[in-house]
């Protein structure tokens, strides 16, 4: 299904309803201007973000293998160099990073140090509502910073493929937003309307089927109509997914959960959706103990589904209008616990982020980490507020002014140009 072909799907569904949803005169009017050649604002621009959720080791991911203070931190976890994959004179990445790394030196990605926020937290569920949420200060965010960016940026649509989230029961954080209701796509086949609750005899669900449809058609008056509003948005991207997803790969992906919801994006962004943001999780990260062997094997998962991916928007010629992030609600602490093969990290404070697709500046940004400059606790001391990689995404790649998002305005961190 392509975009024209979802459009004339999406009509066709929303016919159910007692008007023409705005979403759809929205993307309408976007085709009619491209075909008339007139410019659209960072029209089909689109941004992925991978979440390493449990808070990566980024030291053990690039590695400062020429600095003494890393091997003495990390006698039992530190990398012999010769089995690493150097960038430069002083890092190199993980050896389960062959794509990413081979990517990295043909200057198709970049990296940035030290990303983090001026009162770090070691709480998972508070620093990822403080990642997710866009504000610090906010102890109960209500929405993320994507959910409001798509808010801002389409004000008047409510597409129901504005935002998707694949692989979560729930929406997750950054995708919670005002205007808008995001997608959750748990996976390929799961992504049904549920008209009867779970266990309910097939008559049940037959019966309550057949109501909906009914309120669909004569729903008119106030009390129904936003409940049919819901429901026809259901139905109709319950299609455009379905149809979307009928696609073959274009390139041999892994046998692992994340690549599965890497594979189910990339569909979507074949299919031109119109959707503004994308949210995927790879858990598992909270490497206290026995570090050595599960990081590993998260980093080749991490690098097979996302190399797979890469190639795939490649293939599609989609990847210069897609921007892939990759984060993590905070980086581990620089000294190992524990020894031997049990031997661990806990929890952090600064990280990175990586980035690929669109415009970016490919290459090692920020400064190095400086293991002669820790926190009381041991802990990395960042230079990059993370609302800067925030404000970047939402300003200069998808033309919203940052401050309506994030309350207020952060430096660039010039990984995507002005």
């Amino acid at each position: 299904m392509d975009r024209r072909h979802f459009l004339r799907t999406a009509a066709g569904a929303a016919s159910l309803l007692a008007a023409r949803p705005n979403w759809l005169q929205a993307l309408a009017q976007q085709d009619r201007a491209r075909e008339d050649g007139a410019p659209v604002a960072t029209a089909g621009r689109r941004v992925v973000v991978v979440m390493l959720d449990g808070g990566n080791d980024w030291l053990d991911t690039v590695v400062p293998f020429a600095d003494d203070l890393y091997h003495r931190a990390r006698p039992d976890l530190a990398h012999a160099p010769a089995k690493l994959l150097r960038l430069d004179d002083t890092s190199a990445m993980h050896p389960a990073l062959v794509h990413m790394h081979a990517r990295h030196q043909a200057g198709g990605m970049a990296i940035l140090h030290g990303v983090g926020h001026p009162d770090p937290n070691l709480s998972h569920f508070r620093a990822k509502d403080i990642l997710d949420g866009g504000d610090p200060k906010n102890l109960a965010p209500t929405s993320g910073w994507l959910g409001r960016l798509v808010d801002a940026r389409r004000p008047d649509d409510a597409d129901p493929t504005a935002l998707v989230s694949v692989g979560a029961v729930s929406t997750p954080l950054a995708l919670r937003a005002e205007r808008h209701q995001a997608c959750v796509v748990p996976g390929r086949t799961s992504y049904k309307p549920r008209v009867a609750p779970a266990g309910a005899d097939a008559r049940s669900a037959e019966a309550r089927r057949r109501a909906i449809e009914r309120l669909n058609r004569v729903s008119g008056d106030g009390r129904t109509a936003d409940v049919a509003r819901a429901v026809g948005s259901a139905q109709v991207s319950v299609a455009a997914l379905d149809a979307a997803l009928a696609r073959p790969p274009r390139v041999p992906y892994p046998d692992t959960r994340l690549a599965g919801q890497l594979e189910v994006v990339a569909r979507l962004i074949e299919a031109d959706l119109s959707t503004t943001a994308f949210h995927v999780a790879q858990p598992g990260y909270d490497t206290h103990s026995s570090q050595a062997a599960t990081h590993a094997g998260l980093l080749a998962a991490l690098d097979g589904a996302l190399g797979a991916f890469l190639r795939d928007l490649e293939a599609q010629e989609t990847l210069a209008r897609t921007l892939v992030l990759v984060v993590s609600e905070f980086g581990r602490r620089v000294a190992q616990n524990g020894i031997g093969a049990t031997a661990g990290t806990d929890h952090g404070t600064a990280g990175q982020v990586w980035w690929f697709g669109g415009t970016v500046r490919a290459g090692l940004h920020g400064a190095a980490p400086r293991l002669d400059r820790l926190d009381a606790n041991g802990n990395l001391v960042h230079d990059v507020d993370y609302r800067c990689v925030l404000g970047d995404v939402v300003e200069r790649w998808l033309g919203v002014p940052q401050e309506t998002v994030l309350g207020a305005r952060f430096d660039s961190t010039g990984v995507l140009p002005a």
